[in-house]
């Protein structure tokens, strides 16, 4: 075990006032302790790069490195290679954060607060935690079409894809997801979402995966591309609630575009009006789920009436 830094497999301590360490090469294990903290991962495959209190700024080098600020509004970079920034085991990174995979396949677990996410180059997995959070799969490259999986959780959070084929998961509260190009999978989750596709075939769920009793109210914009608009799902009718929820699609293309729902055609309804609050006084088309023994409204495509249920539904 060392307290300075060595070209070997070194433990280093820092101290408490505010060190700035460089780990040199080898594989090795860094706690920054009290202090704002700078620390070099350098060369290896650093086992825990760990700034402990304060606000620190972390660097993981070259390798595969562990990256973990700890308490205080830290920034953490993993660099090149494979790396894993944050808690894997726990999301508990606390403060608002700043964490940057860098380049390779990464893991960033940013925990509580409001924390600023950037997956970087390749196929990158990040989990925002609690917090109003912005969570970005891509930065280095438009040429990186590697796929990401986003994961807002909790909070209002911000969430975009980048050039390859990205699943978005908002969670819990009001949240923005873009997928910007390629064919992504995009969920609101629970709270009033707005996601927006962008350029490919999207799947586009503001509802989520359960369902509930809460009224959300989503807007749906699916971009270019052939898109799937989601009312229903095998677990089935979303929207369907005692309150008056729904979701706004806000461009569809009855040469493109699908309308997913639970069920059979006999079981909906489509009526034509210009609903009020919903785009411009041109007629909207509200989709009705009439199968439960009354009439629930659980869809508007908004300025748009070339919609009909034998063409343009898709029921599962």
């Amino acid at each position: 075990m060392a307290s300075y830094p060595t070209i070997y497999d070194d433990t280093i301590f820092g101290t408490a006032a505010n060190n700035t360490i460089d780990a040199l090469a080898g594989n090795d294990t860094v706690f920054g302790g009290y202090g704002d903290d700078k620390i070099y991962g350098n060369a290896g495959n650093d086992v825990l790069l760990y700034g402990d209190y304060g606000n620190d700024t972390v660097y993981g080098g070259t390798g595969n490195d562990n990256v973990i600020g700890s308490w205080g509004n830290d920034y953490l970079y993993g660099e090149s290679g494979n790396d894993v920034i944050g808690f894997e085991s726990t999301h508990d990174e606390i403060g608002d954060d700043y964490c940057d995979g860098g380049s390779g396949d990464d893991k960033i677990y940013s925990g509580t607060g409001n924390d600023t996410n950037y997956g970087g180059y390749g196929f990158d997995i990040i989990y925002a935690g609690a917090g109003n959070d912005y969570v970005n799969g891509g930065h280095y490259s438009i040429y990186d079409y590697s796929s990401n999986y986003l994961y807002g959780e909790a909070g209002n959070d911000y969430l975009v894809g980048g050039y390859g084929y990205d699943y978005m998961d908002g969670g819990a509260d009001n949240d923005t997801l873009v997928g910007m190009s390629g064919g992504d999978t995009l969920i609101g989750g629970f709270g009033n979402d707005n996601l927006s596709g962008g350029d490919g075939d999207d799947f586009l769920n503001g509802y989520g995966y359960t369902v509930n009793n809460d009224s959300q109210y989503d807007h749906l914009t699916g971009g270019a591309g052939k898109d799937t608009f989601v009312l229903g799902s095998y677990s089935g009718v979303f929207y369907n609630e005692t309150g008056d929820g729904y979701a706004v699609i806000h461009d569809f293309n009855w040469q493109d575009d699908q309308i997913q729902v639970k069920g059979n055609a006999s079981q909906y309804k489509l009526e034509y009006t210009s609903v009020s609050g919903i785009g411009s006084s041109a007629q909207d088309t509200e989709i009705y789920y009439t199968g439960g023994g009354g009439k629930e409204r659980i869809g508007i495509v908004k300025d748009n009436t070339n919609v009909i249920i034998a063409y343009d539904f898709k029921f599962v």
